[in-house]
């Protein structure tokens, strides 16, 4: 097979610009949280992490605006592979150091919550590797064909229900450390 179906490759595409491009723009509006997280990994001298954090938020939104050009669909995929494998690294690293309980950074979402506030576990980099696959879909060529007005309520539910997924999927992460927290807290 040489190309999807353009229906498969437009929701893992809007999905993936949606989930990188609404990260990034977070991070960009609270650069000093951003900024803070990335410190907090203790990978960087202190006087590289604000132009490093600047640069992986930007990097994310224009990485997930190239996957929305069709010339810059394999360039986005690129940056936004590497962004990924460099998160993914720096995460390993952290848990292999036993330093779990760093914020991941990944999501500035009402980044004053504890709740909403990931931290460092197996989890991270499993949720990493559905967005590399995701991101690899993504990245392929899609068969030419025009698409209908079913195609295209298809596409937008699709790409609602992944990002949903993924957005529960982080929820329920952070609820089971709560709970474990308050478990291990009240006994």
């Amino acid at each position: 097979m040489d190309a999807l179906d353009p229906v498969l490759v437009w929701i893992a595409r809007l999905a993936i610009v949606l989930l990188f491009g609404a990260a990034g723009l977070s991070k960009l509006r609270q650069p000093v949280a951003f900024s803070e997280a990335v410190a907090a990994y203790g990978l960087l001298p202190r006087r590289a992490v604000a132009p490093a954090a600047l640069a992986m938020a930007a990097a994310e939104v224009i990485g997930a605006a190239l996957l929305l050009w069709p010339a810059g669909r394999l360039a986005g995929a690129a940056l936004l592979g590497a962004l990924l494998l460099i998160f993914s690294a720096a995460i390993a690293i952290n848990i292999a150091r036993g330093r779990t309980d760093v914020d991941c950074g990944c999501w500035l979402f009402g980044a004053e919550q504890v709740a909403n506030k990931g931290r460092l576990g197996v989890s991270t980099l499993a949720r990493n590797g559905g967005l590399a696959a995701l991101l690899v879909v993504a990245s392929l060529s899609a068969e030419t064909r025009l698409l209908g007005l079913l195609d295209w309520l298809t596409v937008a539910t699709g790409t609602l229900a992944a990002v949903g997924l993924f957005a529960m999927a982080v929820q329920l992460t952070a609820t089971g450390r709560q709970l474990a927290s308050l478990r291990a807290g009240g006994s």
